[in-house]
């Protein structure tokens, strides 16, 4: 079954078979683990995404 997502670094959307997969290309990857190690020195990539989640709902709140 293949399902269409968004990738939580570049928002675009990607056809995965995974149901965890997060991130579209090692591009994204690479892009998302260099940011997380700036902002959460020592924090594993669960606390990235959730950050990056907090992020997301802080901008549409502040949108409406």
């Amino acid at each position: 079954m293949i399902v269409i997502r968004e990738c939580a670094w570049c928002k675009a959307e990607m056809q995965t078979t995974r149901s965890s997969k997060k991130l579209c290309s090692s591009k994204c990857h690479v892009a998302f683990h260099r940011w997380r190690q700036k902002v959460l020195p020592g924090a594993g990539p669960a606390q990235g995404f959730e950050l990056l989640k907090q992020q997301e709902k802080n901008d549409n709140e502040s949108i409406t």
